[in-house]
C-alpha cells in the first residue's frame, strides 16, 4: 500500500520549523561570543526574558569566572518567575519582569547585580523582592532619609494630633497612630481624616 506523500505545504512548513529552531539555538549558543548550551523553552516570551536577563546580566559575568555560569542563573531566575506567575506569562509577569530588569540595568545598582551572580541572592528569592529591596543603595538612603523626617515631622505634630487604637497602619501593622481632622471639601460633606503611624511614619488619609 503506498504511503502518499506530505503535502509541499506541510512539508516547507515543517522545514520552516526547522530552520527557526536551528537559528535561535544558533544565536543563544554564540551570544557574546560565548559557547553555551542556552535552554530553549519555545514559548517566545520566556525566551525574550531570559535573553534579557542574560544580556543585562553578561558585562558583570566577563569580570571574573562564576561557579555557576550566568546562563543557569539567568535560566532559574526566568523559571521561578514564571512559578510564581502561576505558569503564565500573563501581565503578572511581565510587569513583575519589567521591575526585576529595570533595577538590574540600573548604573548605579552594581552591587544587585553581583549578589545576583554569586548566588548570594537566589533566583527564588530574588523574583519576590520587593521595590524597596531591589533599589540601589543610592535611592535606599535617599527613601530612608525622607522617612526619619517623616518620622520627625510626626512627631512634631503630636499635640495637636488624637492617638488612638482605631487605625491601624497598612505598612507595619502596628496600631500606633495619631489622627487629625480637616475639611477639604464643602461644608455639608464629611471631614477628611489624616492619620500617622509613630512607629514607621507612614502616613495616609481616609
Amino acid at each position: 500500500m503506498d504511503v502518499p506523500a506530505p503535502s509541499s505545504q506541510t512539508s516547507n512548513k515543517r522545514k520552516r520549523e526547522t530552520a527557526n529552531q536551528q537559528e535561535n539555538n544558533s544565536q543563544e549558543k554564540q551570544r557574546d561570543g560565548k559557547a553555551f548550551q542556552f535552554h530553549i523553552t519555545g514559548v517566545p516570551m520566556r525566551d525574550k526574558v531570559r535573553t534579557l536577563f542574560y544580556q543585562v546580566l553578561t558585562t558583570e559575568d566577563r569580570k571574573q569566572e562564576r561557579q555557576i555560569p550566568t546562563h543557569v542563573t539567568v535560566e532559574e531566575i526566568e523559571e521561578q518567575l514564571f512559578v510564581q506567575c502561576d505558569k503564565e506569562t500573563s501581565k503578572e509577569y511581565q510587569e513583575r519582569f519589567r521591575s526585576l530588569y529595570r533595577n538590574l540595568k540600573d548604573t548605579k545598582n552594581a552591587s544587585l547585580r553581583e549578589a545576583v551572580l554569586s548566588r548570594t541572592i537566589l533566583p527564588k528569592d530574588f523574583v519576590v523582592m520587593t521595590p524597596h529591596e531591589l533599589a540601589n543603595p543610592e535611592l535606599k538612603k535617599e527613601r530612608e532619609q525622607l522617612r526619619k523626617e517623616s518620622i520627625r515631622e510626626s512627631k512634631k505634630s503630636v499635640d495637636t494630633q488624637t492617638f488612638s487604637e482605631e487605625f491601624q497602619c497598612r505598612k507595619c501593622g502596628l496600631r500606633k497612630c495619631s489622627f487629625f481632622q480637616m475639611q477639604t471639601r464643602s461644608a455639608d460633606e464629611p471631614m477628611t481624616t489624616f492619620v500617622t503611624c509613630h512607629h514607621c511614619g507612614n502616613r495616609w488619609k481616609q
